[in-house]
């Protein structure tokens, strides 16, 4: 019981930190973040003992799987959109954590996918390949 929430604590804690580290453009630390988020995903589904444990567990693994690979370059970003929308529609109490009072789990998959969508553009992000600056600075 006591492990379960701690995981899922640390899941709620790396989504927050990568989502406002995107807009940033620190894309190692946005990387490291989802991985750590993954991890943390990974050892919630590995005990859980709840559906409500394993449907966190597996969103926040699919999720953030899916902004890593977006951000590696290893699907696009219309793949990434959908892969988004469908886990939405999987698990939308995931997207709702912690954001009842400003909107609904379709707005936050909104958010992230324009976060993501903002930094791979404005960063020229195909990691670990990246241009700290904006696209098209001198």
């Amino acid at each position: 019981m006591l492990k379960e929430a701690f995981y899922r604590r640390m899941i709620d804690a790396n989504t927050l930190r990568a989502q406002f580290e995107t807009i940033y453009g620190d894309v190692d630390l946005v990387v490291n973040v989802l991985q750590n988020c993954v991890k943390y995903g990974e050892k919630l589904k590995s005990i859980a003992k709840r559906k409500e444990d394993e449907d966190m567990a597996n969103a926040a693994i699919e999720s953030n799987t899916a902004m890593l690979s977006a951000i590696k370059g290893e699907i696009s970003v219309a793949e990434f959109k959908k892969k988004m929308w469908e886990l939405e529609e999987r698990y939308p109490e995931y997207f709702q954590r912690g954001r009842r009072d400003i909107g609904t789990s379709k707005d936050n998959v909104k958010a992230i996918i324009h976060r993501i969508e903002y930094m791979i553009d404005r960063y020229d992000v195909r990691y670990p390949s990246y241009d700290r600056h904006r696209c098209n600075d001198a």
